[in-house]
């Protein structure tokens, strides 16, 4: 089969081609409204003071934590 043959296949033929086309978005489409959404998540993390030498140093490294989370936060 040459090309000419091919070509002239695709003229008759063109309602299949664009059927297909246009099932294929159709399933695809419907897919993705069925299928339940797959990128959420969650995410925790744990903040530590290095070596605090009293309970204050634990509270300021606690609130500048907290502060930097705040800011950073969307």
């Amino acid at each position: 089969m040459n090309l000419n043959q091919y070509m002239r296949c695709l003229k008759q033929q063109w309602w299949i081609v664009v059927l297909t086309a246009v099932l294929g978005l159709i399933a695809g489409a419907g897919s993705a409204m069925i299928m339940p959404k797959s990128y959420e998540s969650q995410a925790q993390v744990f903040v530590n003071v290095a070596n605090p030498q009293s309970v204050t140093d634990l509270q300021m490294g606690e609130q500048f934590a907290m502060a930097r989370a705040v800011r950073t936060r969307r």
